[in-house]
């Protein structure tokens, strides 16, 4: 494993690339091991498969959660988010059928209220990107 460091302009991130070279984890190694990471959590911890050669794990506590990508040799954890080489996020597709990880908006045919609600945020919208903005 090997990390890098993206920059734009001030902006920087700090990455580990996977070992197929085709995806990056927005994140550094850390010290604790997957053991470690198991004992620790238990029952909070749910295996999202692998991807890149990377191991998966997402641990929730309560509605917080976090993922991790464990190093092929299971001694290092890196938490972050990863994306493949073109820029597609990877994490997002493993923790989606997951409850609870990803927002969701249910409207349904007889709903008043939520037909309301979107109108009313799709309003704010064109309202919002049509007011000048003072710097």
């Amino acid at each position: 494993m090997r990390g890098v460091l993206a920059r734009l302009g001030k902006e920087f991130m700090l990455l580990e690339v996977a070992p197929d070279g085709q995806a990056v984890v927005a994140g550094l190694q850390s010290e604790l091991s997957v053991s470690e990471l198991l004992a620790i959590a238990g029952s909070q911890v749910t295996e999202i498969g692998s991807a890149h050669g990377l191991r998966g794990i997402f641990v929730r506590d309560g509605a917080a959660f976090q993922v991790f990508y464990a190093t092929p040799d299971g001694e290092r954890l890196i938490p972050g988010v990863m994306w493949d080489a073109v820029g597609k996020n990877i994490t997002r597709e493993q923790v989606a059928p997951i409850a609870g990880t990803l927002p969701t908006v249910v409207v349904g045919n007889n709903d008043e209220a939520a037909r309301a609600q979107l109108a009313g945020a799709r309003a704010r919208r064109s309202i919002s990107s049509k007011t000048p903005r003072s710097e």
